[in-house]
């Protein structure tokens, strides 16, 4: 992915803002916007755990050390392993940009890359100075996959898990070649795992949760995987020596959090282990994408198996006026007609009327 093919993919989410108003604010049938009616007492939870905050102190996520323990028992039960260290954020954008300040502290002036990443990184990278260099010309779950790691020491690779725009997670094979990569040559890799813990068999098998965790980078984001975006959380795993340093940029681009972000956050690591709000999330999301395929609504080669987003062929028309997400916003231009399908859209009533 060439310079000038990063500025038109950045350049197509700016036409979709600016343009658009973010396609009816991400309302539309191929946008971000979720419908989540399970989330009720989650929300009723929240607010009386905020009552107890105070409300009129600065406060910051990162230096909860009772959050981040609460965070890091739970993933020693999702994943089988312990991260060393947590740091929270209000949201998964903001860490990162924190991220590719971090490295531009460091003096790292390129990372290299497994597309697709989300938009957000390549604006952070650009913002910094960083270029990001491709180490594949395909995404992982195409057939013709190959990767080509830098064989240099201690290099910075980001990916993605899963591959988000086409509900699939990184294969293990590919897992399993970075791991020796990274055990080759000491390379950090940066994990943006915003959308995991949804997947549709509700078997939780995160295969990146057990690289080096010396060298590993790791972003989950419980507001994406429980569908509660109006609440701005998420949090990293991070090696204990980057701790001070990052604590450091992050305080300084985005200072401290509301309490109601903070009271989101012991709730929603709870969510997450409980598994009621994502299971049922992923009932639904299956029973859709079965439905609309068993009655020619929707067709793909693509067999996703997590998160809420698929990408598939429409079967029917919708009116030229309606903006759509092709390939195109997410590098991915082998695939013509396809489209990125949101199954909780606010919009999925439009398969009705068609």
């Amino acid at each position: 992915m060439q310079r000038d093919q990063i500025a038109d993919l950045l350049n197509l989410h700016h036409v979709l803002e600016v343009d658009h108003d973010d396609g009816d604010k991400g309302n539309f049938l191929f946008g971000w916007q979720c419908q989540n009616p399970f989330a009720q007492d989650l929300l009723a939870a929240t607010r009386e755990r905020s009552t107890g905050l105070n409300h009129t102190q600065y406060s910051y996520l990162e230096e909860d050390p009772i959050l981040a323990d609460k965070i890091r028992r739970a993933h020693h039960l999702l994943d089988g392993v312990a991260p060393d260290d947590v740091f929270c954020g209000a949201g998964a954008t903001a860490l990162l940009v924190t991220f590719a300040a971090y490295l531009r502290t460091k003096k790292i002036a390129e990372v290299y890359f497994l597309s697709p990443i989300y938009f957000s990184a390549h604006f952070a990278f650009r913002l910094f100075g960083i270029r990001p260099r491709l180490i594949s010309g395909r995404h992982a779950f195409e057939p013709d996959f190959r990767m080509n790691l830098p064989q240099k020491e201690e290099a910075v690779l980001v990916l993605t898990d899963p591959i988000w725009y086409a509900g699939l997670p990184l294969p293990e094979i590919v897992i399993d070649q970075i791991a020796q990569w990274q055990r080759d040559t000491g390379g950090i890799v940066f994990v943006d795992g915003s959308f995991q813990y949804m997947p549709w068999d509700k078997v939780i098998r995160e295969r990146t949760a057990h690289l080096d965790r010396a060298r590993t980078v790791r972003l989950v984001s419980p507001s994406k995987s429980l569908c509660v975006a109006g609440y701005r959380f998420a949090y990293i795993f991070t090696p204990f020596s980057w701790r001070q340093d990052f604590s450091h940029i992050y305080t300084n681009i985005y200072a401290s959090a509301s309490v109601d972000t903070i009271a989101f956050g012991y709730e929603a690591v709870d969510a997450i282990l409980r598994r009621d709000i994502t299971n049922r999330l992923t009932d639904r999301i299956v029973s859709r994408h079965r439905d609309l395929r068993s009655v020619g609504k929707i067709e793909s080669v693509i067999q996703a198996s997590c998160g809420y987003f698929v990408f598939e062929k429409l079967k029917f028309n919708l009116p030229s006026n309606y903006v759509r997400m092709g390939g195109e916003y997410f590098d991915q231009p082998r695939y013509p007609g396809y489209t990125r399908i949101n199954l909780l859209s606010p919009a999925f009533s439009l398969f009705q009327q068609f």
